[in-house]
């Protein structure tokens, strides 16, 4: 039901099933009346040539005069809203019952109003998705949503301490992945645009829209305004990209109009490109940018985390290494023998949850012996040599 022309398919699958004539294919190559006189050409040869104008004759009447009807032989017909649906029905039917609750949920994410919202090609950002692999496309609609593991949720949801960007230590939502003004994270945006300056060169685009897009990401990064000048096409552009979301356009809600301009393009410099695959193109160079910011985040994100916990690990075992030996050099009593059993090295090799279990109780065991057992200890041992000292006095 998602082919193209399904009903067409349904209908000769449905004619050939029950036709008593056993069917056998041949491939007949298409417009050999190019080449050769149609008189001359085989019979299998003519039937396609004649098949094929017949196909152009009432492809141009349709065009003329449109018109939809059940094909005799199709297993069933789709209708919506008057019209019949002839493929991609998946998507088609996903759109019309939840469409209008999408619209909504990203009206109120966005604080876009519904008919901004449908200014965007959501046909062209389908086909970017669906050409994309899905841990990108997991990576866009997680961040397009706000929901992911930025500073913001990662404190709500308990899992670290603080908010703080790992990189500027501003708090840090989904946008300010792409606006931090760190000088690491400039670093890699520069680089990003350059990327992306390049791939707009590779597709031809057309200077102006290869200008303004640049200029709409650098004004919102560094939060400028729009300048007036911009030629009226262009700033009618601007204002409809911008109405959608400034940072929506590194999210690819681009809106359609690009699409048309680029295509003029093509057009004019008789390139045999089209506006709809630029775009998709764009759209996914777009989120390569926005990757290439969230990429870098986490790297600075995980080495901090290494260099705190290589720290941490160290501290660990210099007050393994102290208080071990001091319980070596300690009378121990033969419960707390235990902590000593290992070598000081096979300790140290251990888990670092062994290590803490290990401190905590070694701890525990050096507070008693200081503050009673060594100490009683030691008192016995200075009464023995007071009386064996007085004991000498007494003998001289």
């Amino acid at each position: 039901m998602d082919d193209p022309d399904c009903d067409v398919l349904s209908a000769i699958h449905f004619f050939r099933a029950k036709s008593p004539i056993e069917w056998r294919f041949v491939h007949i190559k298409g417009h050999q009346d190019r080449d050769v006189n149609l008189a001359d050409l085989p019979h299998q040869a003519q039937l396609n040539v004649a098949m094929d104008t017949d196909a152009k004759r009432r492809l141009a009447d349709a065009a003329q005069n449109p018109h939809q009807f059940d094909i005799p032989g199709e297993a069933w017909s789709l209708w919506l809203e008057g019209v019949k649906l002839t493929g991609n029905m998946s998507d088609i039917l996903y759109a019309h019952v939840h469409g209008k609750e999408a619209a909504s949920y990203w009206e109120d994410k966005s604080d876009v109003n519904t008919e901004f919202l449908s200014a965007a090609s959501w046909d062209t950002i389908g086909q970017a998705m669906r050409s994309s692999p899905l841990a990108r496309r997991t990576f866009v609609t997680k961040h397009s949503a706000g929901m992911c593991s930025v500073g913001k949720f990662m404190k709500r949801w308990r899992e670290r301490d603080t908010d703080e960007c790992p990189r500027c230590g501003m708090p840090e939502d989904s946008k300010h992945v792409w606006k931090c003004q760190s000088a690491a994270a400039e670093l890699v945006w520069q680089h990003a645009i350059i990327k992306l300056e390049a791939k707009l060169i590779e597709l031809d685009t057309a200077p102006d829209l290869q200008m303004l897009i640049l200029l709409l990401l650098d004004n919102w990064r560094y939060d400028k305004f729009l300048s007036p000048s911009l030629p009226p096409y262009l700033l009618l552009l601007a204002q409809q990209q911008l109405r959608v979301g400034g940072y929506r356009l590194l999210e690819g809600w681009l809106v359609e109009e690009w699409c048309t301009l680029q295509q003029r393009f093509y057009l004019r410099i008789g390139s045999k490109r089209t506006g709809k695959r630029w775009l998709i193109a764009i759209i996914k160079k777009l989120w390569d940018t926005a990757w290439d910011m969230w990429d870098h985040r986490n790297t600075v994100l995980h080495d901090k985390t290494s260099a705190l916990q290589q720290a941490g690990n160290r501290a660990v075992n210099r007050e393994v290494v102290r208080l071990y030996n001091a319980l070596k050099d300690s009378l121990l009593p033969r419960k707390d023998s235990y902590l000593t059993r290992l070598s000081l090295f096979d300790l140290l090799n251990k888990e670092d949850d062994v290590k803490q279990a290990w401190l905590q109780g070694a701890r525990l065991v050096w507070s008693n012996l200081s503050g009673s057992v060594q100490g009683s200890y030691l008192r016995g041992m200075r009464q023995c040599f007071r009386r064996w000292i007085d004991r000498s006095g007494q003998n001289v």
